[in-house]
């Protein structure tokens, strides 16, 4: 568990490589991924968020539930694309995040655009650094 962290929608799962995680808000991800990202330095893994509509569903193999919806690959696809020691939003985690948050402009900022599905979706950086280093710490 990630201490001082929210507790994740399902039980995270390693798939193709990478560890999914979902939480129920964005400054909750926010959160993770800083605890994750600088507990391992900056050239350590890379992360992508995504926030999107999904539904918790029982699996159909047993065990925890699971995320099922048209945007749960999203975050994913975006991993592709994000070089090691970063983390890079969609600008829907980005929007999100900053009506959680209250963001000041500029501490997660634009970096270009990711081309899904015959969709522009625009990328944002997370900076290590934001107020949501602070939810839920004492």
């Amino acid at each position: 568990m990630l201490a001082g962290a929210a507790r994740p929608l399902t039980t995270p799962v390693f798939a193709g490589g990478a560890l999914h995680i979902a939480f129920a808000d964005p400054a909750e991800a926010a959160r993770a991924a800083g605890l994750i990202s600088g507990g391992l330095g900056p050239d350590g893994p890379r992360i992508a968020g995504h926030y999107g509509v999904v539904q918790l569903a029982d699996s159909p193999f047993g065990g925890p539930s699971v995320l099922v919806g048209p945007t749960t690959g999203v975050a994913s696809d975006l991993l592709a694309s994000t070089p090691a020691g970063a983390i890079h939003v969609t600008g829907s985690f980005a929007a999100a995040l900053h009506g959680w948050t209250h963001l000041a402009g500029g501490e997660c900022p634009h970096i270009g655009e990711l081309s899904r599905a015959g969709e522009v979706i625009s990328l944002y950086a997370l900076t290590r650094a934001g107020p949501w280093t602070e939810i839920g710490s004492d």
